[in-house]
């Protein structure tokens, strides 16, 4: 394997202590900005909602956590998380929001910046509202302090990629701490993520990942994904694209049973691989659903990964976001390319 993608993929396999590193150090800045004390008059209604600031994996961070709140929490739906990727305006923000986060590794994001300083410049945040920060410095950082909001440093020596792990639970475990959410955090620092890179480690599933990188060569992947799954399914399809430069698209279901199976039948099936992720605490719904899809685009080459959970949780979406990260380094280094090399988005961050 070539160096630098080596490299990428020692980042990828310190999944599990970058969690345990993330959780660890968020306390430091729970105390140092009384961020717990300033959120005590938050969610008086009985609804706390956080509006999510963020772009490529710094918005997936986002959906991660809305994901996890939505299908697996015990606080009956009354945290909402709504992701901005673009640069709002006053006529397009759902509301006034609890918690505005605005989330940038480099800290130098534009979409983020101009964020920011929008929602600096409105009116309309609630007298009480807590503005957080995350990045590892950058232009972010230096608002923040201007505005005497609170920063929260990410871990540095990473790519935001790579540092996904650390930024998921270290931002989770500030909301989590901060609304009191005890039995979320906890099943995020038990979350057995280690047990399922060392399976992937073993040499027959070493052998299995390379043949499934080798097969999607020259091949379009379809990752094929409940609703529920949805995070877990754009993190395929960023990782494939900007680890391995290679096209990836999202079959959702049950949505794509409604449109996206008539556009794969004029699809060459030589050019296609469908990556089918199921989890074992699936519905029976779902999974005759999933069933008879699969029966009616047989002739689509398909590879399953199946989660191994018993209830939708942090495992079910952590496991096959280090599968998706493993398997496109692999087929980076198969087809000859740095994982890291991702020029195109480096040249229109320049000119933006």
């Amino acid at each position: 394997m070539r160096e630098d993608n080596r490299r990428m993929l020692r980042q990828i396999l310190r999944f599990q202590s970058l969690i345990h590193n993330g959780i660890e150090d968020s306390e430091q800045y729970l105390e140092t900005y009384r961020l717990t004390e300033r959120a005590e008059n938050l969610g008086r209604d009985g609804l706390i909602s956080i509006a999510w600031f963020g772009m490529g994996a710094s918005a997936l961070i986002g959906e991660y956590i809305a994901s996890y709140l939505l299908y697996a929490s015990t606080t009956n739906n009354s945290i909402i998380i709504d992701i901005y990727r673009d640069v709002p305006r006053k006529h397009l923000l759902r509301r006034p929001y609890d918690i505005y986060i605005f989330y940038s590794y480099s800290g130098n994001t534009a979409e983020t910046l101009k964020a920011f300083d929008f929602i600096r410049q409105q009116g309309n945040i609630r007298r009480n509202a807590l503005v957080i920060t995350f990045s590892t410095g950058g232009q972010l950082k230096i608002l923040a302090r201007k505005e005497g909001v609170p920063h929260i440093k990410l871990i540095e020596r990473y790519v935001s990629r790579s540092h996904f792990p650390y930024g998921l639970s270290i931002a989770f475990s500030i909301i989590a701490r901060i609304l009191g959410l005890k039995q979320e955090l906890h099943e995020l620092q038990n979350a057995q993520v280690e047990k399922f890179i060392k399976s992937l480690e073993s040499k027959d599933m070493c052998q299995n990942l390379k043949k499934l990188a080798e097969k999607l060569l020259g091949k379009i992947a379809i990752i094929t994904a409940e609703k529920i799954l949805e995070p877990v399914a754009r993190r395929f399809i960023a990782q494939f694209n900007e680890n391995a430069k290679h096209f990836a698209v999202y079959f959702e279901v049950p949505e794509g049973a409604h449109n996206f199976i008539v556009g794969l039948r004029g699809l060459n099936r030589n050019k296609a691989l469908n990556i089918v992720l199921r989890r074992n605490s699936e519905d029976e719904f779902v999974g005759r659903y999933l069933d008879t899809i699969l029966s009616k685009i047989a002739g689509i080459e398909s590879y399953e990964l199946r989660i191994p959970d018993r209830k939708f949780s942090w495992e079910t979406l952590l496991i096959p976001t280090v599968f998706a990260d493993i398997l496109s380094v692999m087929l980076a280094d198969i087809k000859n390319l740095s994982a890291f090399d991702i020029e195109e988005i480096a040249m229109i961050k320049k000119e933006l």
